[in-house]
């Protein structure tokens, strides 16, 4: 894969010259507008059944766009809701803005939150290998959870922030001794969500990928999000690109709004 970033030079509107899938129809993230959302009541019907093994989550990496943390999933399960197969989770990591007006990659009626949060988890029914699962249909299930800015400091927000001086540069990664239950990201309401098939938001945007945003965002801290700000996109001793308009910083790791096309967003509750 070739370099692509967030900056001027390397931005989403280059990834199609690194990535010929960002050409097409069915990419992500998308604005959700809630009038053109169909309401689907087998899907609550089918609660969602989320399992991690807190002990597998092995490694946090600073991989110059993001920090994701590496999970062995063997064990793990996602199934239920809008996913028919068996999914395991691979990996979590963020997207997030310069400041708190912006960060989240997918909008809703255009409202903008400030962080986003992905967990990746792919299809073991169909597919033996994440790598074989992300380039094929039906292949990814990726949990989003938005982000919001409060008084209050998110404790299990705070034991990943904690890790974060450990990879403070691309490259670093670091071994999590103690683990990390990625569920205790996500929100306590997990059965009012938005769901729709799109693809991965980064090179090489594999259409892939059904995502499900649960409608209920986590509240964190103004200093919790400024530790993300904090990493940086360059190797420790690497100068900085004298065109890099964050100084070395990752921030606004987002990838703008797609067009929906022909595709169509459903709901887990009534928007009336």
């Amino acid at each position: 894969m070739a370099s692509w970033g967030y900056l001027k030079a390397n931005g989403p509107h280059t990834w199609t010259n690194v990535a010929p899938a960002a050409k097409g129809l069915h990419q992500s993230p998308v604005n959700i507008v809630s009038t053109d959302v169909a309401f689907d009541p087998q899907l609550e019907a089918s609660p969602l059944v989320i399992q991690y093994d807190p002990t597998k989550s092995k490694s946090i990496l600073n991989n110059g766009h993001s920090v994701q943390v590496v999970i062995d999933g063997e064990g793990s399960l996602l199934t239920g809701g809008p996913f028919p197969h068996k999914y395991r989770v691979e990996q979590f990591h963020f997207h997030w803005g310069k400041s708190s007006e912006h960060g989240a990659e997918h909008l809703i009626n255009e409202k903008k939150y400030s962080a986003e949060l992905h967990i990746v988890h792919w299809n073991t029914e169909l597919y033996t290998s994440f790598g074989e699962a992300a380039k094929s249909a039906n292949g990814l299930a990726v949990l989003g959870a938005f982000l919001q800015v409060g008084e209050q400091e998110h404790k299990a927000f705070g034991k990943f922030v904690a890790l974060l001086p450990q990879v403070t540069h691309a490259g670093d990664k670091a071994d999590i001794p103690d683990g990390f239950d990625p569920a205790s990201l996500l929100p306590d309401d997990k059965a009012h969500y938005w769901t729709y098939c799109g693809s991965l938001t980064t090179p090489p945007c594999f259409e892939s990928v059904r995502f499900l945003l649960f409608r209920e965002p986590i509240t964190v801290s103004e200093a919790q999000l400024n530790a993300l700000r904090g990493l940086r996109s360059h190797k420790k001793g690497e100068a900085v690109d004298e065109n890099d308009a964050n100084q070395g910083h990752i921030v606004d790791n987002f990838r703008p709004t797609l067009p929906l096309n022909d595709r169509k967003v459903i709901s887990s509750f009534n928007h009336v």
